[in-house]
């Protein structure tokens, strides 16, 4: 399984948040992830 350190948006429209993640490769954007790194705003 490759993984990858990527930010998946959370918040409200047009006032984004941001949390660090490790995913999978393959999974999309928003959907399933492994662990929380932390936040980007």
């Amino acid at each position: 399984m490759a993984v990858r350190i990527r930010l998946r948006r959370e918040g409200r429209k047009k006032l984004p948040m941001y949390r660090i993640v490790i995913a999978d490769k393959t999974a999309p954007r928003d959907g399933r992830f492994i662990a929380t790194i932390g936040t980007y705003r």
